[in-house]
């Protein structure tokens, strides 16, 4: 194969799709020596010298400047994207921290997989636009919850007051977090909330009903449909095809035919940690 380049191109270098300038002196010396190799990384227009140059094996003939060479180097192509992954993506919308983040360029379910990650959704305005969509910075997108509202506007941090007494201790939240904050009426809606050490971090997170069956059950130890191996703890529902509940959310004292008792201890520890993970997902949620 024989292949003309003139003197403005470079064979050697294909960047995002283009070719940088080098002189023409490496071209003509890598090319035709044994001992060297050119690398080309990335996408490489179809019209530019880089795909031409691609396409070369060791022994074609190329016109260079004007110049007759045999090509000597072993020339390879490496598939390296420019493209950053989920995880640098995330860390580059993190430094630069916007108030609106407005995603595309990529198919719906990658954008929403995205917009997903990590934190984005309690700490920016999250717009996935369709092509001719307008999006007008300081509304919100209509997609936005009321509780991810509130984690962007309200403060995720503050500071409440411990006053300890002889029958135990008083916790005194801030009155604009009351007052103002929809996150603490979804916590404090049943006037009764869970805490629990994590080390030395005291965590609270509002009672459900339902998990507090399923702890009395477990902590009963009777055979029910808490203490059953088709049982899954963070929607109570029924796992077992052969039961009339398959598939439905089940009371954790019920019971059937079909019943199956856990086989140890340990997965009995499972299910409560499986309980209280439910409660943190949905007091995040």
């Amino acid at each position: 194969m024989k292949v003309r380049l003139r003197r403005h191109f470079s064979p050697l270098c294909p960047i995002l799709g283009f070719i940088l300038a080098i002189p023409l002196y490496y071209a003509k010396t890598l090319l035709k020596r044994e001992n060297a190799a050119v690398f080309i990384s990335g996408y490489t227009d179809e019209e530019s010298p880089g795909r031409l140059l691609q396409a070369l094996q060791t022994g074609d003939q190329i016109e260079l400047d004007g110049c007759e060479l045999t090509v000597r180097a072993q020339i390879k192509r490496f598939n390296l994207s420019a493209h950053a992954d989920k995880v640098g993506l995330t860390q580059v919308i993190g430094k630069v921290n916007p108030k609106h983040l407005i995603l595309i360029h990529g198919s719906l379910e990658a954008l929403h997989q995205l917009a997903r990650s990590g934190d984005l959704r309690s700490k920016y305005y999250i717009h996935i636009p369709r092509v001719g969509e307008a999006v007008e910075f300081g509304v919100v997108p209509a997609s936005v919850s009321a509780k991810q509202l509130a984690r962007i506007n309200s403060p995720q941090e503050f500071e409440v007051e411990v006053t300890a007494e002889v029958e135990g201790a008083w916790i005194r939240i801030p009155e604009s977090v009351v007052a103002q904050d929809p996150r603490w009426q979804m916590l404090a809606g049943k006037g009764v909330m869970k805490a629990r050490w994590e080390g030395l971090n005291l965590k609270l997170s509002p009672v459900d009903e339902q998990q507090l069956a399923i702890e009395a059950a477990l902590t009963a130890g009777a055979d029910c449909c808490a203490m059953c191996q088709h049982f899954e703890t963070k929607t109570s529902r029924c796992l077992c095809l052969d039961s009339p509940l398959s598939e439905r959310v089940v009371d954790p004292v019920g019971y059937c035919l079909e019943y199956s008792a856990k086989t140890d201890s340990a997965t009995q520890d499972k299910t409560l940690e499986d309980s209280w993970a439910a409660e943190d997902e949905e007091a995040c949620d």
